[in-house]
């Protein structure tokens, strides 16, 4: 049994944090209950090892969030206890922990982008290293030229450490990130093969070039090339022209790839992918249909951030190569860079380059076997977009988040007409597995951002809808009927209702405003559909399953993007209307062409089958619902966000009318019915009430000459709880959804902060105009010492309202408590403002931690007006009551 006892070392920043708690050999015997009585009940006797790193949370006492590092030489962790860490590639292959969830492995690389983010700062080591490497290059008379990212890039993820797939290409001595000249090599070598090589009309001189510049060797993969009549490559001689002369069997390349250095010391990011149908991808039946009802499975890594440019370098061999042999070899890799990507995860977007130089990157979109298509994306609702930190900087469209949805919507045009085994062949086909590559390729890049800005904030959903419940009547039409239910001071606020989750208690999460534009680009090759995936790698019968042209690819890509822009949205929140998209129009796109061009997909395939409602285990377009109008629902309004807040007070209306019944889970899990509860819900298999399962209804935003347009659809479940029922309850929610969607784009337009109207967009970085200086009132003479300014500068703000009416104004509304503590009076309330929110005039504003702490009931006190203020007059400032129960769409966010 292991032996060993805690050792506490340094702690640091106070008591959370400790720095180098580790385990060392000793007499004393560590058992699960002595674990537990020292605070260490998170770890087993079988986590307890000799030199055993460990790093753990303290949280009343307790040990908390025990992450387990890889063992060190004693040595090393001297010199780390004495120096620290500052090395990335020593920190992401000793200083690690071993990878035991996911939790642990961000927790672990966000360590090692420390390491490396933190090395930017040392402005003297970089700059000396690449002076004396770019002296090496100029005396081998090297050809350099310089390349940008687009997005992330994830290189060489597979590298040996204590985590799996999370790595990255670390200089060996340095520790930044650099891009090795072997692989290089290979990009140029796969791009001159795969690409340039299908466009030459001297297939037999074009092979040649290709060898000259990368040498071959006696492989089989060689002989087998010769000995096919159809392919270019012959036997080499000493003498080109006399077969008799002897054979050159092997031969170096003539061109030297350098590895690749960054200009300047690039920064790191933790990177997240999300496996949203685990199952369905790793199934071989039918079993497993890729519903919305599992949860994502999280993968992170590193990769280098966008905008990082490299310097790529060529040489000849010998000084008697041609210069022809290198222009060859740099058109290769820029062709490579650009269009085929460098690193890992190149079709969801990731290790796409840009030349500086855009005119010298080659063209290859007419190529016989590639396809290209660019559009521009706009977001037309604000998006709740986020990476793996889920701060500002990555509130962004990722490629991967694009994909992903692209995927979605292209399997609701095949659901139904297929087997789920069927369909993970085909989608296999064109989108890839975990056997080969994928056939469309997605680079996202922002546009130009100073001709359209857009703000990434913190949420704040005050500051954006917030009435009075009297205003809810009069400006938003919410019947007053006591036999409905749905009452006004029942409503919670519609943008809260809609946007639930995103502020409400837990992390404020970062939203992108409408206006934000990104340039699309998908590109596609031709491809082969394999009914036995595992040899479609196989060179031998890799060319045996049918052909499916790299056009037909790229219209299926084109397709599922249009879906997605028609109906859908991206990031989280999406089902309500968040993370619209606007793609730009195609007169001759439409939705019966797009099922034209699935049924041809299907029958290249060899599966000519009708649709079959049994098989439509996932959501499928044949059994789509949609508001009873074809051209939506149109808001002449500003704004979108008044738009989004009528959104969500419709939403909430129809699912009040399904109060306390259990059939209302049929909108998503989980989803609470409280009681006392009628009706009857059983979820089928795997699904059941505990688990999740993401709401069949997509509303989108799209925007019109004239203000806004609502479009709104919902898939019938299979499995909620069954088709027939899921039918049933949708095409009745749908119905009412769509009359009250209609009646309110009838209303008169209510910006959703009175007096705030927001159609005009503040440029980025300029100020908020819901961000004001709070004006100074005098305060009341008896009450000097609550009202004055905070030691910290920052002011507390709050709203004083009646809550009943009918209230006399001449009321006291403050009165002295018997503890000479402050009271409201009844039927006032009071409640704080967040931040940015526009100001009423009759507030008295700051308060410092000792005049908290007298107040019993109150925090703050002030002035109300003297005479009722009118609707027109009145600010927004009460919290009211949060609620709803809005379900994030959680599809690669």
């Amino acid at each position: 049994m292991p032996r060993g006892v805690v050792e506490i070392r340094k702690v640091f920043n106070g008591p959370r944090r400790v720095r180098k708690p580790f385990i060392k050999a000793t007499d004393f015997e560590v058992l699960d209950d002595s674990l537990r009585r020292t605070g260490w009940g998170a770890i087993t006797t079988s986590d307890v090892d000799e030199d055993l790193d460990v790093e753990y949370d303290i949280s009343n006492g307790k040990a908390t969030d025990v992450r387990r590092y890889a063992a060190i030489p004693q040595a090393v962790r001297r010199i780390l206890e004495v120096h620290s860490c500052g090395h990335p590639g020593l920190a992401l292959d000793k200083f690690v922990h071993c990878s035991r969830g996911q939790s642990f492995v961000r927790h672990a690389l966000q360590t090692v982008v420390d390491v490396n983010n933190g090395m930017t700062s040392q402005s003297d080591l970089f700059p000396y290293v690449s002076k004396h490497w770019h002296g090496d290059l100029n005396a081998a008379g090297a050809d350099t030229f310089a390349a940008m990212t687009l997005g992330p890039t994830a290189l060489h993820l597979s590298r040996a450490s204590a985590l799996e797939n999370a790595g990255i290409c670390l200089h060996p001595l340095y520790g930044f990130v650099y891009l090795p000249g072997s692989g290089l090599k290979g990009m140029a070598r796969a791009f001159a093969e795969t690409v340039w090589l299908s466009v030459q009309t001297d297939a037999v001189s074009a092979w040649r070039h290709i060898e000259d510049v990368f040498g071959w060797a006696p492989t089989r993969y060689r002989r087998e090339q010769i000995d096919d009549r159809n392919h270019p490559a012959k036997r080499r001689y000493e003498t080109e022209d006399d077969s008799k002369s002897p054979e050159i069997k092997a031969h170096v390349g003539n061109v030297v790839f350098h590895d690749a250095w960054p200009e300047s010391w690039p920064k790191l990011i933790v990177d997240i992918v999300n496996n949203h149908h685990s199952k369905y991808y790793q199934g071989n039946n039918d079993c497993s249909a890729p519903g919305d009802w599992e949860n994502p499975i999280p993968v992170y890594f590193l990769a280098v951030v966008p905008e990082t440019k490299f310097t790529f370098a060529l040489s000849k061999r010998c000084s008697d190569v041609d210069d022809s042999r290198v222009d060859l070899a740099r058109q290769w890799l820029l062709g490579a860079l650009c269009h085929l990507g460098a690193g890992a995860k190149t079709n969801a977007g990731y290790g796409a380059f840009q030349a500086i130089q855009p005119d010298t990157a080659p063209h290859v979109a007419a190529q016989a076997d590639r396809r290209s298509f660019s559009t521009t994306l706009t977001l037309t609702s604000p998006g709740f977009l986020a990476g793996a930190n889920q701060k500002a900087e990555d509130c962004d469209l990722r490629a991967a988040t694009l994909r992903g949805q692209l995927r979605w919507w292209w399997r609701t045009l095949h659901s139904g007409f297929m087997t789920v085994n069927e369909l993970r062949l085909v989608e296999a086909a064109i989108w890839g597995d975990t056997h080969v590559a994928g056939a469309v390729r997605v680079i996202v890049s922002p546009s130009d951002t100073s001709a359209h800005p857009s703000r990434r904030t913190l949420y704040d959903k005050s500051a954006y809808a917030n009435f009075p419940n009297a205003q809810k009547v009069e400006n938003y039409g919410i019947p007053d009927n006591v036999i409905s239910g749905i009452r006004p001071e029942k409503t919670t606020q519609g943008l809260w209702y809609a946007s639930f989750g995103m502020h409400d208690g837990g992390k404020q999460r970062h939203v992108r405003e409408p206006g934000a534009r990104w340039i699309v680009q998908l590109m596609a090759r031709s491809t082969r559909f394999h009914v036995d995936r595992k040899r479609a790698k196989d060179r031998e019968t890799a060319a045996m399953g049918p052909h499916i042209e790299s056009q037909m690819v790229l219209d299926q890509a084109i397709d599922a993007l249009r879906l997605l822009c028609t109906w859908g949205g991206v990031g989280a929140k999406s089902g309500k209307g968040f993370g619209s998209l606007a793609i730009e129009s195609d007169a001759t796109w439409s939705l019966e062409s797009a099922r034209q061009r699935a049924a041809h997909l299907r029958q290249c395939c060899g599966i000519r089958r009708a649709f079959c409602e049994s098989d439509a285990q996932s959501s499928s377009l044949e059994l789509m619902i949609s508001a009873s109008t074809e051209q939506g629902f149109p808001f002449e309004w500003p704004e979108v966000w008044s738009v989004l807040d009528q959104v969500g007070f419709a939403y909430q209306a129809i699912a009040k009318k399904h109060k306390r019944r259990r059939e209302k889970q049929a909108l998503g899990l989980p989803r609470r019915v409280q009681n006392p509860s009628s009706g009857d819900f059983h979820a089928a298999d795997p699904v059941n009430v505990t688990k999740r399962h993401t709401s069949p209804v997509h509303v989108h935003v799209d925007t019109t000459e004239r203000g806004y347009r609502i479009a709104t659809i919902a898939f019938p479940a299979a499995r909620l709880p069954d088709l027939r029922e899921s039918q049933r309850f949708l095409a009745a929610f749908m119905s009412d959804f769509s009359k009250e969607l209609q009646r309110r784009s009838e209303l008169a337009y209510q910006p959703a902060v009175p007096g705030a109207a927001r159609a005009e967009r503040p440029e980025q970085g300029a100020a908020s105009p819901r961000s004001r200086t709070y004006p100074e009132v005098q305060p009341r003479g008896d009450l000097p010492s609550l009202v004055h300014n905070r030691t910290d500068g920052k002011r507390r703000v709050f709203k004083v309202e009646r809550t009943q009416p009918g209230q006399s104004a001449d009321a006291q509304w403050l009165r002295p408590a018997a503890n000479a503590s402050y009271q409201m009076e009844r039927n006032w309330k009071i409640a704080e403002l967040p931040q940015g929110c526009p100001v009423p005039a009759y507030i008295v504003g700051e308060v410092t931690d000792e005049a908290r702490k007298l107040a019993k009931c109150v925090e703050i006190v002030g002035i109300p007006p003297q005479s009722t203020p009118s609707p027109q007059q009145q600010r927004p400032g009460s919290h009211g009551r949060s609620g709803g129960h809005g379900r994030s769409q959680g599809r690669n966010r």
